[in-house]
This record gives structure tokens, sequence and C-alpha cells, in this order.
């Protein structure tokens, strides 16, 4: 039996370390057309695809000790939605992904705000010179307003990786790889094969 641990907390909310006992309200809150109105390819669609998405949090969570988290509020055990930060790579640039997804009910109140606020707070303190980024769709102005209110700033960043539009906010500027600092990474012995 999966016995949860709570990772962070806020005045109304914990975040709790993701358990395999999750994975119905992973289903429920990512196979929702309306918490993915604003980039209705992204909904889950298979339940499959739930446990999968469970699973990859939890291996981060193994592998690094912190990654996305269940939300509840703090007198009720019913899952509110999921929010934390995992390592994620920006255009070469190691970042600290932020997220936040919330069932509709929860909408609304400022729950997003409160626990996201944590996370960067977590995440200053824990991973300072790594930049907290919040990938954010360009339709999606309540999103915008939590990366805003919790002091994430507008880049002019773009993901390369990603087919639909996003604003990239982020707690610090983020560094993307040059050629000059990629070849100053390579052992002195390999840079000649790039020549």
């Amino acid at each position: 039996m999966d016995c949860p641990v709570p990772w962070l907390g806020t005045a109304r909310l914990v975040a709790w370390v993701p358990t395999a006992a999750d994975e119905p309200a992973v289903w429920a809150v990512h196979s929702d057309p309306d918490t993915y109105r604003h980039v209705p390819s992204a909904r889950l669609t298979r339940h499959e695809d739930a446990a999968r998405l469970l699973s990859t949090w939890m291996d981060h969570w193994d592998r690094h000790g912190f990654g996305y988290a269940t939300v509840r509020s703090v007198d009720d055990p019913t899952v509110l939605g999921f929010a934390g930060a995992r390592f994620a790579a920006l255009n070469g640039a190691e970042v600290l992904n932020l997220y936040y997804r919330f069932a509709p009910r929860a909408w609304g109140v400022g729950y997003a705000t409160e626990i996201a606020r944590a996370v960067a707070q977590w995440a200053a303190a824990e991973h300072p010179t790594v930049p907290l980024i919040a990938r954010v769709a360009t339709n999606n102005p309540s999103s915008v307003r939590v990366a805003e209110r919790i002091g994430l700033v507008r880049t002019d960043l773009q993901d390369r990786s990603d087919e639909v539009d996003h604003l990239i906010f982020a707690s610090r500027p983020v560094q993307e790889p040059t050629p000059s600092t990629l070849r100053a990474a390579i052992p002195p012995t390999s840079q000649g094969a790039w020549r």
C-alpha cells in the first residue's frame, strides 16, 4: 500500500509526493477537456497514458527527491490538482520546469498561485542557480497571471521543441548554450574532432 509523504505546505494546501494510488486523479484532471481548453491536443485520451505520466513523475522523484506533486487541501483528502518542479531542458539550457494544473472545481480561489509560490520559494532555496521557468500557452491569461504573481518574468525565449506557441516566464535569466560555451564544456582532447 502506498503511504503518502508530504513535500510542501501552505496555509490551505499540501503537496504530496505522488504514489500509484494517484493514477485515477491524474486521469481525471489530465483527461478533462476543460483543463486543456488552451492546448486541446495535450489532453490525455487513454487511461494508460495517465499511468505513464505518473510513472515519469515518480521516476523523477526517485532520481532527484523532488518533482511534480499531488495537491490536496489541508483538511480534505480529495485531489485538487498537481504542481511542482522538475529538471528539464529549454533550448539546451538546464532549467526547473514549474507545473500547476488543477481540476476545474478548484479554479478561481487562488490555489495555483498559492502552491506555485511555495514551489518557487523551494526552488530558490534548493536550486538557486537553476532558473525556474513556466511555459504558458499564449491563450491562457489565468496561467500568465499566476506566473506573474509569483514573480516570474516574461522572457523573449521560445521553446524550439514545441509546436504550440508558449510564453516563457523565468525566475532568472536562462543561459542558452552558445558554440563557445559548448566547446568549453568539451574536454580539450575531444575539441579537435569538431574542427
